[in-house]
């Protein structure tokens, strides 16, 4: 059995190595070795980095669940396509500017939108309701 998870889990995967090779070119680009030292090219980076690290798996351990609790594949590719957009779309905004961004706002808003509905599948599974 494979779960569709797995397939988000690696497209996520290198989005993630993708951030780790920005924080850890700027470090050098920057001989910042430890924490950020005030520089704001590197402290975007390290948010944009540490932000993916604390959404994303959180939400693929939902999506297991999901997958595991028999929600259909395409309400898991619907989910993990939104999440796959999401956090492009949030890496988007954050790469041209600290300050608030449409794009950014949308990655963030969808972000939430698919944390949310996961949980509410989950917890109207728990209740008894079918989705």
């Amino acid at each position: 059995m494979v779960l569709i998870t797995a397939l988000y889990a690696a497209i996520l995967v290198v989005i993630y190595l993708y951030l780790s090779f920005n924080v850890s070119q700027t470090r050098l680009s920057k001989k910042i070795t430890l924490g950020t030292g005030g520089d704001d090219e590197l402290k975007r980076a390290v948010r944009m980095h540490g932000n993916f690290a604390e959404y994303v798996p959180l939400i693929l351990i939902l999506f297991i669940i999901l997958e595991l609790n028999g929600t259909s594949d395409k309400m898991i590719h619907i989910l993990g396509t939104i999440l796959v957009i999401a956090r492009l779309l949030h890496l988007w905004g954050m790469s041209i500017t600290a300050d608030s961004s449409k794009p950014r706002f949308w990655g963030t808003l969808l972000t939430w939108l698919v944390m949310g509905g996961c949980a509410s599948f989950i917890l109207m599974n728990f209740a008894g309701y079918v989705y």
